[in-house]
C-alpha cells in the first residue's frame, strides 16, 4: 500500500486535482520527516562522540596498558603464551590468572573453546565489548 488515496473520477477532472494535492502533500511530507531524522541523526552522532570521548576518558585511566596489549592482539584468536610474550611475562597460571581470567570475566576476551577453560587448544578472542572498547580508546588518543 503506497499511502495514495483513491477518489472515484468526476466531472472535469477533479478526481485529478485532488490526487496531485494529495501526491504533493504526501510528498512534503515525506521530505519534512527526512530532513528531521537527519538532524537528529546529526545530532545523536555529536551526542555519541562527546559520551564516547568522556566514557574513553574514564576507562582509558582504569584499563592497564598490558590488559589494552592483550585484547588488542586478541582481535585474532590467540594462545595465552601468546599474550605473555606480547606483555613480557611467563607462562604461569599466576599471569593467567593476573592478565587474562579477568578480561574473561569482564566479558572483554572469550573462549574459543568455552565448554573445555583447560584445553591445551584453548585460544582467546577479544569480544565485540572489547572491540568498542578498544575502538572508544583509539578515538580517544586522536
Amino acid at each position: 500500500m503506497t499511502g495514495n488515496i483513491i477518489v472515484s473520477q468526476h466531472e472535469g477532472g477533479e478526481s485529478d486535482a485532488v490526487e496531485f494535492v494529495l501526491l504533493v502533500t504526501q510528498s512534503t511530507i515525506a521530505s519534512t520527516i527526512a530532513e528531521n531524522v537527519k538532524n537528529i541523526d546529526s545530532q545523536l552522532d555529536e551526542k555519541i562522540t562527546s559520551l564516547g570521548s568522556n566514557i574513553a576518558s574514564n576507562i582509558a585511566d582504569a584499563i592497564t596498558e598490558n590488559e589494552q596489549k592483550v585484547m588488542t592482539k586478541a582481535l585474532y584468536p590467540q594462545d595465552r603464551e601468546t599474550f605473555f610474550k606480547t606483555i613480557g611475562v611467563t607462562n604461569q597460571r599466576k599471569n593467567y590468572l593476573k592478565f587474562i581470567l579477568p578480561l574473561v570475566n569482564i566479558g572483554w576476551l572469550s573462549l574459543t573453546i568455552p565448554d573445555k577453560p583447560t584445553s591445551p587448544y584453548q585460544k582467546y578472542i577479544t569480544t565485540l565489548k572489547g572491540r568498542l572498547l578498544l575502538k572508544l580508546l583509539s578515538k580517544n588518543r586522536r
